[in-house]
């Protein structure tokens, strides 16, 4: 028998596509769909470990669309992602990491990044409705405003067996439907200027806690 490696974190989050294009073609129920690189942009990543984080919240959303022009702009797109990362089992920090990019320039908030000055409040809930998503964060230079929801009955419950067989998340909810709205900002405290605020739809979204011991 090989020894199992032990790893001093129970989950890994790469993302190597924050906004791709595909094309392609996939065939469901005998309907054949088409994908090219103009339709609406894709997404990519890599998750590996050995469970989810507690509670786990992620979403991300490319399909944006300014409220102040009208336009959806390329290479533009939010990514949201974890909860209580775990190094040797101790929590380092309560925050999700936040990516977006404006027109190819990133914006991150990342509360790894100590000297960016990383702040945010945020709230992930849900009812027996609907999931939503709402978060403020701010850094040296800038602040966002998320606000996003997904009514239930566009939501997959999933099941997920972690590698020992039993399964911690009874309420995993994801979807491909999530909507709202991202605002965003340059500046600091009382010197904040409206960057650009859009609306948002085909956010690909999921919540979950873990059970109650």
């Amino acid at each position: 028998l090989r020894g199992q490696r032990v790893s001093p974190f129970p989950t890994y989050w790469h993302v190597d596509g924050m906004y791709t294009r595909y094309e392609g073609a996939i065939t469901f129920n005998g309907e054949d769909y088409e994908v090219t690189k103009n339709s609406l942009p894709g997404y990519q990543d890599k998750m590996w470990g050995s469970d989810y984080l507690h509670p786990w919240a992620w979403l991300n959303c490319n399909q944006l669309t300014s409220r102040i022009t009208n336009q959806t702009y390329p290479l533009t797109g939010l990514t949201i992602g974890g909860m209580h990362p775990l190094i040797l089992g101790k929590h380092i920090f309560n925050r999700p990491v936040i990516a977006f990019i404006y027109k190819g320039e990133l914006f991150d908030y990342n509360p790894s990044k100590f000297w960016m000055l990383p702040r945010q409040k945020f709230i992930f809930r849900q009812d027996d409705k609907k999931v939503e998503w709402l978060i403020v964060a701010t850094n040296l230079n800038s602040k966002i405003k998320i606000e996003f929801s997904c009514p239930k009955r566009l939501m997959i419950k999933s099941i997920y067996e972690n590698p020992e067989g039993t399964v911690e998340y009874p309420e995993l909810w994801s979807t491909g439907w999530a909507s709202g709205t991202v605002t965003l900002y340059r500046g600091r405290p009382n010197k904040y200027e409206l960057v650009d605020a859009f609306g948002g739809e085909f956010g690909f979204g999921m919540y979950g806690e873990r059970a109650a011991s």
